[in-house]
Order: C-alpha cells, then structure tokens, then sequence
C-alpha cells in the first residue's frame, strides 16, 4: 500500500500512510506531521519513494521512516522506566528521520544525528534549521 501513500502536502502525505497502516500510533503521527518533509526531499517532497540527496545517497521513502519509528516507537518515547530516551541516528543524511525521532523523545530526551559525509552533515543541519522547531532543537542542543 505504500505507493498509495503519496500526497500533495505533508498532511496528505501522512494521512495517506495512517489510513494504509504504515503509521499506527497516533504519537508516530503527530510527530510526522510536526516535521515538513518539504524542508528535507529536494523534489516531490510528498512522493512515497527514495530520492536522491547527494553524495551517492538518499532520503528513504516516507513509508520506510514510518516503518523505522513504529518499530523503535517502545524504544524512543518517554517512560517511567526511560524519562530521557537516547537515540543515536547513524547516517542521518538530509535530518529527517532526526527530527522526527526528536518530536518524540519529549523534552528531555536527547537525538544525535552522525554523518560522515561532510556536505551531508551540513545539509542535515540546514535542513533542519529551515523550522523554527529544528533551529531551536539545535541551538538548545536537542
């Protein structure tokens, strides 16, 4: 179903993968829909499919983020158990997943983004710079 997942906004686009049970848990939507995939796919931002970012790389397809979250959704949210989630991002690319993933370890969790690809690393960080949540999870260190 995921090639029925595209949409024209970002808000279409995450409805898509809710109403195709890509996305399951209200929270994984909430999170997605906080983060404009716009500011991070070059092109056809709302396309459910991988494009290129550079560098030999790409953003995976929005149904392969939501995949992502839902699986470690246990791992990443707050609890009683784990107030502060952790969550180390290896090859965080264009910063999407990142900001995703920071939507949702709550205030006082903390996200990594690692890049090894310089031009990647700063393409995450302008990416993410391009919300006023992004700026102000990286100035605040989130």
């Amino acid at each position: 179903m995921a090639w029925r997942s595209s949409g024209t906004s970002n808000s279409e686009l995450i409805e898509n993968l809710w109403r195709n049970e890509m996305i399951k848990h209200p929270e994984v939507k909430s999170a997605f829909l906080k983060v404009d995939r716009a500011h991070y796919a070059p092109r056809s931002p709302y396309e459910d499919c991988p494009q290129p970012i550079g560098h030999h790389a790409t953003i995976s397809a929005p149904h392969m983020h939501a995949s992502a979250v839902e699986h470690l959704l246990p791992f990443i949210k707050p609890s009683p158990e784990r107030p502060a989630p952790r969550v180390l991002d290896i090859g965080s690319g264009s910063g999407y997943l990142t900001h995703v993933f920071a939507e949702l370890v709550g205030k006082d969790g903390k996200v990594v983004g690692v890049e090894h690809i310089e031009p990647l690393k700063e393409l995450g960080e302008k990416n993410m710079k391009k919300s006023k949540e992004g700026r102000e999870m990286i100035e605040g260190g989130k």
